[in-house]
């Protein structure tokens, strides 16, 4: 198993951490050890998990990311309070809402109570500052 966390909270961290190990929860929680979490989470009460769905099949492709690092977070960022919502949206050749459910991610978000929402059918909409732009001064996605 490989776990990569890059770029994990915008502006507020820029970490990558890779570790290879077996795979198992007490090895997730290990890995995540060395991110402040509180730091890095203090101005926001909402945190979204983004995971990534290139594919509708499981994490050992390597294209999918592993449910069970999602289910450490969603552990480490509930210590702190937060709300948190796991987001992925359609993609070219993939739909969001299978490839939740045939990745098995749906049973652990059923399991550990935390909503999946398909950013393509949400109404809410974020504006976001470019730092350091070379072209493009914001955007805005939904």
């Amino acid at each position: 198993m490989s776990i990569s966390i890059s770029d994990f909270v915008i502006e507020k961290m820029s970490k990558a951490l890779v570790v290879t190990c077996e795979r198992n929860l007490e090895t997730v929680y290990r890995a995540l050890d060395g991110i402040d979490f509180e730091g890095a989470l203090s101005d926001w009460n909402r945190v979204r998990i983004k995971v990534n769905f290139v594919i509708t099949i499981t994490w050992d492709t390597e294209t999918t990311t592993d449910s069970m690092v999602v289910e450490a977070l969603i552990n480490r960022v509930r210590d702190l309070e937060k709300e948190i919502l796991v987001v992925e949206t359609d993609a070219t050749s993939t739909n969001a809402k299978k490839a939740v459910e045939k990745t098995w991610m749906k049973e652990i978000l059923d399991r550990v109570g935390i909503e999946f929402v398909n950013m393509k059918h949400s109404k809410e909409i974020v504006e976001l500052t470019v730092a350091n732009r070379k072209v493009l001064e914001s955007f805005k996605a939904d």
